[in-house]
Formats: C-alpha cells, structure tokens, sequence
C-alpha cells in the first residue's frame, strides 16, 4: 500500500473495507506495509493489524513468526540419559 495505507484522507475507508476481515478471520495474521502518521498507521495496530514500512521486514518478521510455530508444535525431544556416576575412593587418591 505504501503511502496510501498513510493518506488521511483514504485511511478511513481503507480501515472500514479492511475491518471485516480482522471479524472474519480473527486468528490469522493480517499485515499492512504502509506509510504514515503515527496516529493513522496506530489506527491500523488498535484494529488489529501488524503494520510495517517495510514489505522486506514484513516478510523477515512473518518467516520468524513461521519458524517459531514449528518450535512450538513440534514434539518436545526426550530426556536425554541419566548421568553415571562412576564411584570414587574412600581415600584420597595421589600419583604414587
């Protein structure tokens, strides 16, 4: 969207049209790549959104979100083996 997203004169509709989306799929990540005021691109975070200028860390930030929901859902790996111990000398072993 680039400075569009920003416009405040186009921002309004923008969130209107964009808002049913954030209702109907309220568990999905929606990104906005846009630039602008604080307070309208603010706007776009209070109804939801992930907003970025940038589309290329848009894309980073989206691949690490990726990665970490593979962390989180994959099987947690097995207790690794219990240390052995082996029994030490009741006297103080020396070199001789």
């Amino acid at each position: 969207m680039t400075y569009v997203a920003g416009s405040p004169s186009l921002a309004p509709t923008i969130l209107k049209s964009m808002a049913p989306l954030r209702k109907d799929f309220p568990d999905r990540l929606i990104v906005i790549c846009g630039i602008g005021p604080d307070e309208i691109m603010g706007d776009y975070e209070k109804a939801g959104f992930l907003v970025f200028a940038d589309p290329s860390r848009a894309v980073r930030a989206l691949h690490a979100v990726a990665g970490l929901d593979a962390v989180f859902t994959s099987p947690r790996p097995a207790a690794p083996a219990p240390l052995i111990v082996p029994a030490l000398p009741d006297n103080t072993p020396d070199e001789v």
